[in-house]
């Protein structure tokens, strides 16, 4: 009775009270995706831009039955993912990049790695992220298509592909052209640059056209990064039409919100 007493009189007084692990729950895309699909429908992950596979040991933990591909090609995380793989047969190591082509890149190596990229970093990018995005270095890194990929792999689909390639995304779309248009992935949590803080950074306009021409539907956005009022980055949910028709998705999402249930 107080709750709802206080829900009334905060809503009179222009205020929303909103359990704060409900509110947290439902802007982790992870958490949020692993409530849309059930664990046992879940085979495939690949996790492109792998980091250290903190993100990778999360989804093997949201889907214990899955397999999930870690692609890091820094060679400072070569380390960590190693160390993952020897102790989890279902977390499989990729030291590579996924890009538009086969071939050998450079990678611009930044203060913060986790801003590595086969782009520069240019002005804006500088003006938000600071000393972060100082160049220290540039190493040699081997770069493959997902199409190449899955043709020398026993898989029947992709059920999640995330990304965090920093500025990329287009090209790694660009090489999975023919699973794209096989219908071959289920789902995508990218994660968008809504300001170009890479030279030659593709718009995040062409990257929400592609995948909307593969049929692929924007569930939401989570996460958002501010800098002086302009979105600078969000993570995103992509669901193919296919599997979006499949969903019951009011048995976990609170109708007219962006809230899960309990």
């Amino acid at each position: 009775m107080l709750r709802v007493f206080l829900k009334k009189l905060l809503s009179v007084l222009g205020y929303n009270l909103v359990n704060t692990k409900l509110s947290e729950d439902s802007d982790d895309p992870f958490l949020v995706i692993s409530r849309i699909f059930k664990c046992e429908s879940i085979r495939t992950i690949i996790d492109g831009g792998a980091s250290i596979g903190e993100t990778s040991l999360r989804f093997l933990t949201l889907f214990p039955e899955s397999k999930v591909y870690m692609f890091e090609p820094y060679s400072g995380f070569k380390q960590y993912l190693e160390e993952k793989e020897s102790l989890y047969s279902n977390l499989i190591y990729e030291p590579c990049a996924l890009s538009n082509c086969q071939s050998y890149k450079l990678l611009q190596i930044n203060e913060s790695k986790g801003t590595n990229s086969i782009l520069h970093g240019d002005s804006i990018g500088k003006e938000i992220y600071g000393s972060q995005f100082k160049n220290v270095g540039e190493e040699k890194i081997k770069c493959i298509t997902l199409d190449l990929w899955f043709n020398d792999k026993e898989i029947n689909t992709i059920d999640i592909l995330k990304l965090d390639v920093q500025g990329t995304e287009i090209d790694v779309l660009e090489g999975a052209k023919n699973l794209f248009s096989k219908n071959m992935i289920r789902s995508l949590i990218v994660e968008i640059n809504f300001q170009e803080c890479y030279e030659d950074q593709k718009s995040w306009v062409h990257l929400v056209n592609n995948l909307t021409n593969s049929r692929f539907h924007l569930f939401n956005l989570y996460n958002p990064y501010f800098y002086s009022g302009r979105l600078v980055q969000a993570d995103a949910i992509f669901i193919h039409d296919l599997v979006l028709k499949s969903l019951n998705l009011r048995s976990e999402f609170h109708d007219y919100s962006k809230y899960l249930r309990k």
